[in-house]
């Protein structure tokens, strides 16, 4: 049985007996005396230790499973074994045959043992590591928290490097904990991090984990306990330095993985050192392999190498198989393991390398059994050997044990095999001897690697192993504690191909252990094991239970977050469900049908089928409810129901509260979902509150979630609240992590549309707690809204990488609005820099797209201002109109999450297109939310103040007085919500209604925020928006008067200072000078160009970026690729990084060490040196940005569109300086128009646009 846990006591010497947990397993550093596979899976451990421990099961059976059920760490089958009265032989020390690489050699005659601690072994290689992780010790005594990641291939040594470690940190007075992963199914939920609390508190039944383990201290919500859990290690470890070994990482499951990764986070000032192993491609599921590199960014890593020449050498000679090399030999080849010079006796060593490629593991196996094959095969030939000198008694031992897993109880063995404890302890003595197995506690042992496990096992027929598998399942099935459940239910797995009643007990025993890791909040696990039930049990579709077992999985997937998996699981289960008889099922089925979200369901005809299928659930129940009695027609217990004695009995009473329950789940449900017919929420509250009435917390908590969905408008943001609130406080009692999560989610998304400054740590909290319960569904909200605060700092460029990455994660999930999404968040970015013309297309695609939840109008409203930015004033008018023309005009639009958004967009086109009875009709729609943000749906981008929209209305209609009351409060507004762009647009919006209103110092004073917003641009890189504010700062000074009063003394009182901030760029439409109809010529004269406009001429040389420009502005509006531009074909050579891992770790371990460092410096008031090492964290950290993408992973060299994007931007910059110089005017004027990218446009100015003509 797994016990994967062992905890070592603090000790300097070498011959000092070693303290255990009871029945823990694992080596001790350096107490047991043989290698064996895994001793010398390490680099090179030699030499004899000075005594041992022999494996004993002297304390009997009772004892030993009274130990393990009081520690709460192990799986111990609970058959009788009873006390042995008479003493049991030891297991016998390994025999020394000549030579044997796996096991060491007696040391030389003459030798002092004692000279030196751990003087009886030869480290071979691993110094430079075993130094860092000396390092790292030593900075987590002294009280900052370090994780490192050991990095390898299996077989590369990197248990046995972090045992050296281990004894250094015991030497230098640190406690030493370990855990080890289990990647042989069945391990509890979190493994190994129960048993390693158990020993970190000191008390088995008394820390966080320990529910379903025997203890009453677990918290009922994940995010709590994982939090209880860095309590606890943070107050156990104050004062007492600890290093935690969690060995074999790959094989731990998505719970653990969150764990180590929240711990490795919110740990600091604390001293320890928590040290990973894990081989780097041993995690096959994408999810996991995700979570394992969040932990390892976390952490310093170290990449094992394999043996070098040298290392083989002096692994040979330290077992006397060839000398030493000669020191006056020349020196060895660089780069190639094996070397590239040559010495005399380096032949063996490099036959061994290649053979083996080098791994330690390969290497001993191969060399001590002569195998001729190389790598795995060699060794796994090797151990074949070794298992086929046994006797077939003991082969047959060593085989069921291996089913068992890899660190397994003698008793265990015994039980299974029908042998007595003796006899197995014989049979366990002989593949010791041979290297297979080594002890693990005081009755239990463990096999050497995974090879020789896979091996054993193997000597089974197929029909052994199944019945091996279906024994253990059946000595387990009496135990309702996690971990034997998790047990049972794998090896039951293992056994269900024997029969359909296997599959059947399969089944049983998954969904038991489901329920208990749900109840644990391990949704992933649980997931997991009802994915495997339901494949067992596909050949047999009318299997007892399976309809049960598909809406249990469905259920556990949805949990997770995954959002489309989980649509497709509830599907099938429907579908099981069609023409059954159990109404609760089928109401659990419609119900998961339906989602997280509401109106998750686009297409309309798939819609009024979820729609109809929960209606039929909900008379379903009514139904049943009735023939009962024992509920009335609203759905609660009647009077009499709750009465009756004998005749509904004590069994009816949870099942007519779950019909409660669900009957009020769905009505809410289908109230809600009729909000996106064009219903008023009032039908989801009256539901809502009559749920309430139950007492249901479970339902309250998730009709709360659906009502809070159901008001959509901005009119609802104050009662919304309160609701949020109200779930928190609800799902907080009831232990519904979900729900939880899902009230945090909702809060903060309402902060953040109220404006509200405690938006930002209220996301802070909602991202903890999805990451700790890796619900992707909320972590792709987390990202969209971690999107618009990059929008908001004016960090455009990446906010438009982290949209597309946010795109991908919504897609994988399946969120029907991942798509809407990213055109909301792509629109704000281009509307920003000036450049929201490219997308008018896209918009007007969007706004038909099928997957647009129904009454939403803010894609077409932005298609119909996008169009008239870019001058398209007769396709922008008609769109506009057709948005009024829907009966009632605009007050009859849907309410919508992205209604406000809408709106604006709408009142900026009237504007543009001086429609001003429409933009009448947008100021008093919009008046009631004026101190309100602009942010469509939840949260997930912004386009400034409401204020900016009624100032441009106010304009319009002819009141400069009341457009510059409005720009002042979206100035004031902007800067509150911390949106940078929507600071600078504002200032500038603010200018253009000083200068229309005239009054005394408002152009001086427009000229001063028109240059603010200017710089902001030029900050910002905002090359479309910094041209268009320099053409009007330029016309500002070109009409500035003499008598006009000093900026400083134009302020008013209360305005911002100009140049108070730094801010982004922003996305205004300019003004173009200028008369209608006015033209360019652009001609190619010899070796240059001549420009001719406005009766002015100048010649330029022949620029490469004038060719560009020659090609754009003759094809208005129309996108021409940089590829093509360029003349280039895509040409692209593969995936190539800039850097390599190694070089990003060193990167990232260096800024750990500075930013330590730094710390120290100002601990000691030391403010120079600090100073000193902050500039060379921000060096190092500005290079690290140029190397390093999105979710620090190195970057690739650029592909052939990206090279030409970059050469045409450049070419066309130079060609616009050019201009410029020499025209400040027409070069303002065409960088204003000029957009360069993957793909490039001449778009003309709104108003007054000028018609080019090219000649070559």
């Amino acid at each position: 049985m797994p016990q994967m846990c062992h905890r070592r006591a603090t000790g300097t010497q070498r011959g000092r007996h070693r303290r255990y947990v009871a029945l823990a397993t694992g080596r001790s550093a350096g107490a047991w005396p043989f290698l064996g596979s895994a001793g010398v899976a390490t680099f090179g451990r030699i030499g004899m230790p000075r005594g041992g421990l022999a494996c004993r099961a002297g304390h009997g059976g009772e004892r030993a499973t009274l130990a393990l059920d009081r520690v709460g760490s192990a799986a111990v089958l609970p058959h009788p074994v009873p006390a042995l009265p008479y003493p049991v032989p030891a297991l016998p020390q390994p025999a020394l045959p000549q030579p044997v690489l796996p096991r060491p050699v007696a040391r030389p005659t003459g030798e002092d043992p004692a000279r030196e601690p751990g003087a009886a072994e030869v480290f071979v290689g691993r110094r430079e590591e075993l130094a860092l992780l000396a390092r790292l010790a030593a900075r987590a005594a002294a009280g900052r928290r370090q994780v490192a990641v050991v990095s390898g291939e299996a077989g590369i040594g990197k248990t046995y490097l972090c045992e050296r470690a281990a004894e250094q940190a015991e030497q230098a007075g640190m406690a030493v904990e370990w855990g080890r992963c289990w990647p042989y199914g069945g391990a509890p939920p979190l493994w190994p991090w129960p048993a390693l609390l158990a020993a970190v508190s000191g008390a088995p039944g008394g820390h966080p984990l320990a529910e379903g383990l025997g203890g009453a201290s677990a918290a009922p919500e994940r995010f709590t306990r994982f939090q209880a859990v860095a309590d606890l290690v943070t107050r156990r470890l104050a004062g007492r330095p600890t290093m935690i070994v969690l060995d074999d990482v790959h094989a731990a499951d998505a719970d653990a993985l969150l764990l180590t990764r929240f711990l490795a986070r919110v740990l600091d000032r604390v001293p320890l050192l928590l040290v990973l192993t894990r081989r780097p491609d041993g995690q096959g599921d994408p999810a996991l392999a995700q979570l394992a590199a969040d932990v390892e960014r976390e952490a310093t890593v170290l990449a094992l190498r394999r043996f070098t020449l040298p290392d083989a050498q002096d692994y040979l000679a330290a077992h006397g198989l060839h000398d030493p090399p000669d020191a006056d030999a020349p020196p060895l080849g660089d780069g190639d393991p094996i070397g590239a010079g040559h010495r005399p006796g380096q032949d063996l060593a490099r036959t061994v390398l290649a053979i083996t490629g080098g791994n330690p593991l390969f290497v001993s196996r191969v060399v001590a059994h002569g195998s001729p094959q190389a790598g795995l095969a060699g060794v796994e030939q090797a151990v074949a050997d070794s298992i086929g000198r046994l006797d077939a008694d003991s082969r047959r031992t060593l085989a069921l044990a291996a089913v068992l897993g890899r660190t397994v109880a003698v008793h265990d063995v015994a039980a299974l095999a029908g042998r007595p404890v003796l006899v197995v302890l014989d049979d366990l003595a002989d593949a010791r001897r041979i290297g297979l197995v080594e002890p693990a506690g005081t009755d239990r042992f463990r096999f050497g690697h995974d090879v020789i496990l896979g091996a054993a096992a193997a000597t089974l027929r197929p029909r052994e192993r199944l019945d091996a598998h279906a024994a253990a399942a059946a000595l387990l099935g009496g135990s309702n504690r996690a971990d034997r459940l998790a047990l049972r239910a794998h090896h039951a797995l293992q056994a269900a191909a024997r029969s359909r009643q296997d599959a059947q007990r399969a089944v049983g025993a998954c969904r038991a252990a489901a329920r208990s890791m749900r109840r644990g909040f391990d949704y992933q696990q649980a997931a997991a094991l009802l994915d495997a039930a339901v494949a067992v049990s596909d050949p047999w579709p009318a299997m007892t239970g399976r309809a049960a077992l598909l809406v249990e999985r469905a259920e556990a997937i949805l949990a997770c977050g995954r959002l489309s998996a989980a649509r497709d699981a509830f599907a099938r289960a429907a579908e099981a469900l069609d023409g059954a008889d159990d109404p609760i099922l089928l109401a659990r089925a419609a119900l998961g049908l339906g989602g997280v979200w509401l109106n998750e369901h686009r297409d309309p005809v798939d819609r009024r089928r979820v729609l109809a299928l929960q209606r039929s659930a909900l008379d379903a129940l009514a139904a049943a409810a009735t023939a009962d009695g024992g509920v009335a027609a609203d759905g609660r217990p009647s009077a009499d129901g709750e009465a009756t004695g004998a005749g509904a009995g004590a069994a009816s009473v949870p099942a007519l509260r779950q019909v409660v329950s669900l009957r009020g789940r769905l009505a809410v449900r289908l109230a809600a979902e009729s909000v996106y017919d064009g219903a008023t929420p009032a039908r989801a509250l009256a539901e809502l509150a009559a749920i309430r009435a139950t007492g249901d917390a479970a339902a309250l908590a998730e009709a709360l979630s659906l009502t809070h969905h159901a008001m959509l408008g901005p009119e609802h943001n104050p009662v919304k609240l309160a609701l949020a609130q109200e779930l928190l406080t609800v799902a907080a009692s009831s232990g519904d992590g979900m729900l939880a999560l899902l009230g945090l989610l909702w809060r903060t998304v309402d902060l953040f549309h109220l404006g509200d400054a405690r938006a930002e740590r209220s996301l802070a909290e909602l991202r903890a707690r999805a990451d700790a319960l890796a619900c992707q569904s909320v972590l792709y909200i987390v990202a969209a809204m971690d999107v618009m605060r990059l929008v908001r700092a004016g960090r455009l460029a990446q906010a438009e990488a982290a949209a597309g990455t946010c795109l991908e994660l919504g897609l994988a999930v399946g969120d029907a609005d991942a798509e809407a999404f990213y055109g909301a968040q792509l629109a704000s970015i281009r509307w920003m820099q000036g450049r929201d013309g490219e997308l008018l297309d896209l918009a007007a695609e969007a706004a038909a797209s099928p997957t647009l939840a129904a009454g939403d109008f803010a894609f077409a409203a932005g298609a119909a201002m996008m169009a008239a930015r870019a001058g398209r004033l007769d396709e922008a008018r008609s769109a506009l109109h057709r948005l009024v023309a829907a009966g009632g005009g605009l007050a009859a639009l849907p309410t919508s999450s992205s209604w406000l958004t809408g709106m604006v967009a709408v009142a900026e086109a009237a504007c543009l297109l001086d429609e001003r009875a429409i933009a009448e009709q947008v100021r008093g729609l919009v008046e009631p939310f004026a101190d309100l943000p602009v942010m469509p749906s939840l949260a997930v981008t912004c386009f400034g103040s409401t204020e900016r929209a009624l100032g441009l209305v106010a304009l319009a209609l002819g009141d400069a007085d009341g457009a510059v009351r409005h720009h002042e409060r979206a100035v004031a507004a902007s800067r509150r919500f911390g949106n940078r762009p929507g600071t600078a647009l504002s200032r500038v919006d603010l200018a253009a209604a000083l200068t229309a209103r005239a009054g005394s110092g408002d152009r001086a004073r427009a000229r001063t925020l028109l240059a603010a917003a200017h710089a902001e641009a030029v900050t910002m890189d905002l090359s479309v928006r910094a041209a268009q504010w320099a053409a009007l700062l330029h016309a500002a000074d070109a009409s500035s008067s003499p008598d006009e009063p000093a900026a400083a003394d134009a302020e008013p009182a209360g305005a911002e200072p100009a140049g108070a901030e730094t801010t982004a760029g922003s996305s205004i439409p300019t003004t173009e000078a200028g008369g209608a109809g006015r033209t360019g010529t652009l001609t190619r004269q010899g070796d240059g160009w001549l420009l001719a406009a406005d009766g002015r001429q100048l010649f330029l040389g022949d620029l490469q970026g004038l060719r560009y420009l020659a090609v754009l502005v003759e094809r208005p509006g129309e996108g021409v690729t940089a590829l093509a531009l360029c003349g280039a074909v895509p040409f692209d050579a593969g995936h190539h990084e800039v850097v390599d891992r190694q070089a990003l770790d060193a990167y990232r371990r260096r800024l750990r060490e500075l930013d330590e460092e730094r710390q120290d410096a100002e601990a000691d008031g030391d403010t120079d040196r600090a100073r000193a090492l902050q500039a060379d964290w921000d060096a190092l950290t500005d290079h690290l940005r140029t190397v390093a993408g999105l979710g620090g992973r190195s970057r690739a060299f650029h592909t052939s569109a990206e090279r030409a994007r970059t050469a045409v931007r450049k070419s066309v910059r130079r060609a616009l300086d050019a201009i410029t110089a020499a025209d400040p005017d027409l070069g303002a004027e065409l960088q204003a128009t000029i957009i360069t990218g993957l793909t490039c446009r001449h778009i003309p100015a709104t108003t007054s646009p000028r018609h080019w003509t090219v000649r070559r």
